[in-house]
């Protein structure tokens, strides 16, 4: 596993050094110690984790009990502090669990983020949900180009299917490009999850089927009626 920090993050840290090092990665959830070499900008070297009984203590009045020290390390690492866990009861997170603070602090949900996303139309969204949108990369302008090309009603369920295929702005205009116009947002997933796409559409013409509909790419390219199609055609 791998993982960046910004080089302020540490204590007695210098990179340039060539030489034995000793430095510490210290936050609320407790310190990490790192004993090494450093030569060349690159260092190798053992750590030891030592978790923060405090921070333990007041976990446990919020309401997480039985911290295992990998949880803490993790917390330490992702920088979990109970101001993070603050930040989002700020915006109605009473209490998230612990995956769901992994999962938000790892993808960088900050609660400004989330207090954006919930005017983005969708209604409440919840930890989950704002996990999904940071890791697939949601932003307002995917959205806007959504609704540009006709998609007002879309659900966050929908969008999240749209942009895990990869529906894009110009996969939709290129469908149009070939006759497509008004593509249902079911058939739109249904199409780029089987890799119909405008280059396939004219394949399928070049063979012969000058007015097949979307119900029909779909099933010929599900049935691979396609492959009996091209050997013919051969």
């Amino acid at each position: 596993m791998s993982s960046d920090f910004p080089l302020e993050s540490f204590s007695g840290l210098d990179p340039n050094a060539n030489s034995n090092v000793q430095f510490t990665l210290q936050r609320e959830a407790g310190t990490i110690f790192f004993n090494g070499l450093f030569k060349d900008g690159r260092g190798v070297g053992d750590f030891r984790f030592t978790p923060n009984e405090g921070f333990i203590v007041t976990m446990r009045n919020l309401g997480y009990d039985n911290l295992s020290t990998e949880k803490l390390f993790s917390m330490v690492t992702l920088d979990i502090s109970t101001s993070y866990i603050n930040e989002m009861k700020s915006i109605g997170f009473e209490h998230p669990s612990l995956d769901n603070l992994f999962g938000m602090r790892a993808l960088g949900v900050t609660a400004a983020f989330a207090r954006e996303a919930q005017n983005w139309g969708f209604g409440k969204l919840s930890p989950d949900n704002l996990i999904e949108i940071k890791a697939m990369g949601i932003n307002p302008e995917y959205i806007q180009s959504m609704k540009a090309l006709g998609f007002e009603d879309l659900s966050f369920r929908k969008l999240i299917e749209l942009k895990a295929l990869g529906v894009s702005e110009n996969y939709i205009k290129e469908m149009r490009s070939v006759g497509f116009e008004n593509i249902p947002v079911n058939k739109l997933i249904e199409m780029k999850a089987m890799g119909i796409d405008a280059e396939y559409v004219k394949k399928m013409r070049e063979l012969g089927l000058k007015n097949v509909s979307i119900n029909e790419l779909i099933q010929i390219k599900a049935t691979g009626a396609d492959k009996i199609l091209s050997r013919e055609k051969q």
